[in-house]
């Protein structure tokens, strides 16, 4: 978008409201003219008009707000949850996750008949309880088999468990032996953020193509789970798509993309000559270093001026890993520290570089390698 109308947007105001104080001044102003009275700042009808040009202003300020979320820009909360509401179920914000995890189960002996594990089949870990998702096989001949377990209970409380501690079974099956998580507990979440749900609001519109464009299978990718940020996607031959995920957490788990397939390969969704393959992006890794210098009349807010600097740092960090084919640019990094409070910076560790669509950029630094070198005259 054009930087002038984004930041007009930015600053758009529905109702031109004015400043408390211009209500006081025109109230006094009205009351002398018509009493023939003097009012000074002591006065019980200065006091009074005081309070009632606040309240005015809280009003304006209120019917500016509930104006301004009828677009989806400001909208937020439930205000938000009702421009969803337009497009049914697929503008409904996602819901807290369940944490989930892949398990072998395996048997004392291999049987001549297969062991049907039934879906429901719970394990438990301290307090927590998972269950597979569907019912599992294990074919006569075999000693295990593998399938996703998820948490009885939704949110982030059941992620992080370590593999091979999820082992209880509290529902023992025929020939049962043990079992184990292969994988770490992942992918529990809490309710959808304001942001990422306008994010999705906004490629709503792409997803009631049936003819499998790219914007169509971004919008249904990120249904999958709140913890997808970015989704690329390309078609590298006729009928064949590729779509890359990209985490809050970093690639995506093999429970996530499990997920992400069911949805993106249902027949509503998946134009039947597609062939539809999930991938991880490219990720490029880099090591920041560099010095830097203070303006001498800074001096005594050094310490503060530190702990800017490391702030800034994660910032553009953070922001420069969001999105997968955002290219490799310092200049960002150099306008963070300024704003921080650095006068220049030297022997920078990193430089621009151009990224393909499915390449991310990971940055990791040491608080030492960011070094303090002295402050210099402006």
């Amino acid at each position: 978008m054009i930087e002038g109308i984004e930041k007009e947007l930015i600053d758009y105001q529905a109702i031109d409201a004015e400043p408390w104080e211009i209500y006081k001044k025109e109230m006094i102003k009205k009351y002398q003219e018509l009493s023939g009275k003097t009012l000074s700042e002591a006065s019980p009808e200065t006091i009074i008009f005081n309070t009632i040009s606040y309240m005015l202003a809280l009003r304006d300020e209120k019917h500016n707000d509930d104006i301004k979320q009828n677009y989806l820009r400001f909208a937020r909360e439930l205000r938000l949850d009702l421009k969803g509401e337009l497009y049914g179920s697929r503008g409904e914000r996602l819901g807290e996750q369940a944490a989930r995890a892949t398990v072998r189960f395996y048997i004392s002996d291999i049987q001549v008949t297969n062991i049907a594990i039934p879906k429901g089949t719970r394990l438990q870990y301290n307090n927590l309880y998972f269950s597979t998702i569907e019912e599992l096989e294990i074919q006569k001949g075999k000693l295990y088999v593998e399938g996703i377990v998820e948490c009885n209970t939704a949110g982030i409380e059941a992620n992080g468990i370590p593999i091979g501690q999820l082992k209880t079974l509290v529902d023992v099956f025929p020939h049962f032996d043990k079992a184990e998580n292969i994988t770490a507990t992942n992918g529990g979440s809490i309710i959808e953020s304001d942001e990422s749900y306008k994010e999705r609001l906004r490629e709503v519109p792409e997803s009631f193509s049936t003819a499998g464009p790219g914007g169509a299978y971004t919008f249904w990718a990120k249904t999958a789970h709140q913890n997808i940020i970015d989704v690329a996607v390309s078609t590298p031959a006729a009928t064949k798509v590729d779509i890359y995920l990209w985490t809050s957490d970093g690639k995506a788990t093999k429970e996530i993309i499990d997920q992400v397939k069911e949805i993106v390969n249902d027949r509503k969704v998946r134009p039947l000559t597609d062939n539809v393959e999930i991938k991880d992006p490219t990720i490029k890794e880099y090591n920041l270093k560099f010095d830097w210098y203070l303006n001498k009349e800074d001096e005594s807010l050094i310490e503060t001026i530190k702990m800017n600097v490391l702030n800034e740092i994660e910032d553009f960090i953070s922001w420069q890993k969001a999105k997968m084919g955002r290219d490799l640019n310092p200049d960002e990094l150099i306008k963070k520290v300024k704003l921080a409070g650095v006068k220049r910076i030297v022997n920078l560790s990193i430089n621009y570089e151009k990224l393909e669509f499915n390449e991310i950029v990971v940055i990791s630094f040491k608080a030492e390698d960011i070094n303090y070198i002295g402050a210099e005259d402006e």
